[in-house]
């Protein structure tokens, strides 16, 4: 199940395009994607408009047949490197990036996400005044269709994830890259939460991290662990296997969420379906009222 790669194994994979090829930047910012092209802009903009430019940017496209790599190719003066190919899953993308890059630090940003135009030097500031910690973390500003909620990672959050729950804020982590030197890279046979998989593997070690109170990465909501909610909780409750992490708190939290999203289901399968079933015989026994008078 745990299958751990390296960076090695991915040096030899070749890429289509060194866009510009710029002095080592302290912090390669990776971006993967897939048929994008109603978001990516904004990605790209938010990279664009950074105050600091000691960053490279590399874009790893999953062989989109929309418009996203033309968009990709109309922004070239942001883009360094540019692979644009099949993956097997979003781990093999992340690996992919991680293997091309120079930097000292990473950052993944999702191809809807985008961020403030101060965070490169945030990253910076943070990772000048102490360099000894292993990751930074932030907070997620998520975008609803009815309104804007900022989440913040809980203090524990590390006893909580290894506990097993997978509460915390991965899309706004600062990593070393040093780390996927040390640890191994992404596991490519999970293919939702190898996010989780990855700080449990790293959290057992002895690491130092920090909060970045002004870390924020805005979000959109719909991702892949939102889409498929009981694959998600399926593969949480594998990786705890593995590890031997199945816990009286993860229990509670498997128990609530099996609940949660069973309610979800039934509320958009069935529950509407039996209401417009409902107001389909209503109108036509209306209507045949009507005739009859």
């Amino acid at each position: 199940m745990n299958e751990l790669l390296t960076i090695d194994d991915y040096k030899e994979k070749s890429f289509n395009y060194i866009i510009n090829k710029k002095k080592k930047a302290l912090i390669s910012v990776i971006t993967i994607c897939k048929n994008s092209e109603k978001t990516i802009e904004k990605t790209l903009n938010s990279l664009k408009n950074q105050t600091s430019k000691n960053f490279e940017y590399i874009i790893i496209d999953g062989n989109s047949s929309d418009k996203t790599v033309e968009i990709i190719k109309n922004n070239q003066n942001i883009v360094d490197k540019l692979i644009s190919e099949d993956d097997n899953s979003t781990a093999d993308a992340l690996n992919k990036g991680i293997s091309i890059s120079e930097g000292e630090l990473i950052f993944w940003l999702a191809s809807d996400d985008w961020i403030d135009s101060n965070i490169i030097r945030i990253f910076e500031e943070n990772y000048n005044k102490n360099k000894d910690n292993s990751f930074y973390y932030g907070n997620m500003i998520m975008y609803y269709e009815d309104n804007i909620k900022t989440i913040y990672p809980k203090k524990k959050f590390s006893e909580k994830i290894l506990k097993g729950v997978p509460e915390f804020c991965y899309p706004a982590v600062l990593f070393k890259k040093k780390l996927f030197i040390e640890n191994g890279l992404f596991s490519t046979s999970i293919k939702i939460n190898n996010d989780f998989e990855f700080f449990l593997r790293i959290l057992k070690k002895n690491l130092k991290f920090k909060y970045i109170e002004n870390f924020n990465v805005n979000r959109l909501t719909g991702g892949i662990g939102e889409k498929e909610k009981f694959k998600n909780l399926y593969e949480t409750l594998k990786i705890n296997l593995y590890y031997k992490t199945v816990s009286l708190v993860f229990i509670k939290f498997f128990i609530k969420n099996i609940l949660y999203f069973s309610i979800i289901f039934l509320k958009d399968n069935y529950l509407n379906r039996s209401l417009k079933l409902y107001i389909k015989k209503f109108f036509y026994f209306s209507q045949k009222i009507n005739k009859n008078d």
